[in-house]
Parts: structure tokens; sequence; C-alpha cells
């Protein structure tokens, strides 16, 4: 007996008149899901990163376009879904978004505004995405991936998988060359692994695939075991996306030899994430967390205002400048009341802050004065 071309789920909708036909029909999206998920791959020892997690499957692109191009507002329909089951079954849900657009106007596009309401408003919604694959130019990162309210993965090749798929004689990881680079934004977040063997259709001739695409499912199979282990340990206590990003920075592992545009806080790592995530949850740190937005000068931006500084020729600098930025928490505590007093730290030898201390109190921001070394950029 031969294997069938495709599986297909067939939704019928007798009230509308509508018979939809669901499959996939360019085998990315089952890629994807191998990642994060799969389970005895091929009826082997091979694994995705969480292969216990349940699985929806949300069909938005269309083969028949370039590129498995959306159709209107297809995109923004599936976020609001997962946001519906997941309110529904009152349980976390992990959103794995490979698919995006390039970014003219980062931070202020309607969609990311969009995606800051929807975690807002559902802290629980872990939206891990792909951080394009316009690399290695600086700030190539595009939608929906420049939105702070989701967590964005640059690529690796791994050397063992460069070595054993590509034929190549790594000795160490390196940071695939079209993965896209931060630099308006703070993008990427991490990086992960983003080349692989994985589940594809029966009809698809090839299940090697690399791209940033790859890299975020791995990581929403990381959030995936680091929330279900979370779960056994710590049963009442809720993890907010965004403190679960934070955690990923964190714990993240630096890669020598790449900057924070190429590599966001580094390479993800499962178990140092675990024990970070641990010890914030029994010391409490999990309830002090809060957010904070920075802004600086930013002409070229349509309110003035950008969180990165952004120097287009810096052979003008005599070391003499200062820059400022603006910092403000975002109460993701809901508290009225607060004050904290934070010590400043440069971690690249060329940047230097003028004050070492500041304060925030209640909803008053601080400023920060920056001077860059010209000799050392």
């Amino acid at each position: 007996k031969g294997l069938p071309s495709f599986t297909l789920a067939l939704n019928i909708f007798p009230e509308e008149q509508l018979v939809s036909f669901y499959f996939d029909d360019g085998s990315h999206g089952t890629h994807c899901a191998g990642i994060a998920s799969g389970n005895k791959i091929g009826d082997t020892e091979l694994y995705g990163i969480a292969p216990g997690a349940k699985v929806m499957g949300l069909k938005l692109g269309n083969n028949n376009f370039s590129g498995g191009s959306t159709v209107t507002v297809s995109m923004k329909k599936a976020y609001l879904y997962a946001d519906k089951i997941s309110k529904e079954r009152k349980e976390p849900c992990i959103i794995n978004m490979s698919f995006g657009v390039g970014s003219e106007i980062e931070e202020h596009l309607d969609f990311e505004l969009f995606l800051n309401e929807l975690v807002k408003n559902n802290p629980y919604l872990y939206i891990s995405t792909s951080n394009s694959n316009e690399g290695p130019g600086i700030s190539t990162t595009g939608l929906p991936s420049t939105s702070g309210a989701i967590f964005s993965s640059g690529a690796i090749l791994a050397k063992e998988v460069g070595n054993d798929l590509y034929g190549t004689t790594l000795d160490k990881d390196i940071i695939l060359h079209f993965s896209s680079r931060g630099g308006e934004v703070k993008k990427p977040d991490v990086v992960s692994p983003g080349a692989c063997v994985s589940t594809v259709p029966n009809f698809s001739d090839e299940d090697i695939f690399w791209g940033t695409s790859m890299s975020s499912p791995y990581t929403a199979g990381v959030m995936s075991v680091l929330l279900g282990a979370m779960k056994v340990e710590f049963p009442d206590v809720k993890i907010p996306s965004q403190f679960l990003y934070k955690v990923l920075r964190e714990s993240a592992t630096w890669m020598e030899g790449y900057g924070f545009v190429d590599q966001g806080s580094g390479l993800i790592n499962t178990e140092a994430a675990y024990l970070l995530l641990k010890k914030y949850i029994v010391s409490g740190e999990i309830n002090n967390y809060e957010t904070y937005t920075t802004s600086s000068f930013a002409p070229n931006m349509p309110n003035n205002s950008a969180s990165s500084l952004y120097i287009r020729d810096a052979s003008y600098l005599s070391g003499s400048e200062k820059f400022s930025f603006s910092i403000s928490r975002n109460n993701f505590i809901d508290s009225k009341k607060f004050y904290r007093i934070y010590n400043l730290k440069s971690s690249a030898n060329w940047l230097n802050p003028v004050q070492k201390k500041i304060h925030l109190r209640n909803d008053h921001p601080a400023e920060v004065d920056i001077t860059i070394d010209p000799k050392i950029l």
C-alpha cells in the first residue's frame, strides 16, 4: 500500500454554506510543528523539543501565491483564535509564528499595536516568532518580530547539524548569514538552532530546511518544556509571558565573535533557563517583575522618538557629546505606588553612562545620559 499524498481536515459550516479544506500545501508548517513537538519522527528516536505538547494547526498562507502569502487578516485571526482557546481552557498557549514581512517604521505599525494590546489583555499568550531572513545587514528585523510583545529568534547552524546535513567542517556553532540583525529595535531576543531534519508531508521530497522559521519553533518548544516543568513543580504559580522572555534572555549563552545586533542575548539555553526560572519563583522575584520603555530622540521616526539610539555617521564624534535616554516603567505589576533604585552598567566598552544610579518613582521617568568613545568605536 502506498502512502497517501497528504492528510487533510474537512470543516463544514452549514449555516454559512461553507466547506473548508485544511491541509499543508507546502510542508513549511509541518516542518515547524515537528521541530517544536515531533514525537518519534519516522518511527525513530527522533523527537522535537517538546514531544508531549498539544498542538493546534492554523493555516494562514496560500502557496498559490509567492512565498505562501497570507490572505486578508488571516494572521490576525490566528492570533485571536489562540487567545480565545487560551481563555476558554484557562491555560497558557504558545504561538509559533514562523512568518513575517519587512518593517519600515518599527514600533509604530498597527499590527504591533494590536499585538501589544493582545498580550496586555492576556499575559499567558507566549508568542515565538522568526526574526526574518534578510541579514546580515543591520535593522533587517521584520514584522511581527519588531514588537516588544513577542519573543524573536535568530538562526544558528549547530556544528553537528552543519557537518552531518550540509557537509561542513565546523568546529563551533555559527550564526547563519541570512539571520536578520537588530539595530533600530532590540532584536533578536536570542538565537536558536535554525537548520534540521523534521516532519514533512508525504508528497515532499525534501525534509532538511533552514531559516529563522526553524529557530522560532525550537524556541517555542523550549517555552513549552519550561512551562510544563513549572506546572509540575509549582502548580499554583502563573508565569506571565514577559517574565518568561526575561528568563530566556538572561539565561542565554553568549556567542563569542558576535555582537548584540547579531545574537540578542545569546544562544538559547534550556537547562540554564529552567534553573533561573526556578530560582526566581522560589525567591519571589516573579512577584516584583516590571517592564520598562526606553526612548531617545530620533528625527527619522514619526514622533521623533525611538527605543534605540541610531547614529548614521559617527565620524564627527569627539567623545564629548552627550546623548540621552528616557526610561519609564509600564506598570506591568499594576501598582500606583512604586519606588526603585537601579545601578547602571554598560556592557560595551565604548559606551559610558554618565549616571551611576537612577531611581523610578511611581509613574515618573528617569533620564540617562551617555557618552561614546570614538577611539574604541
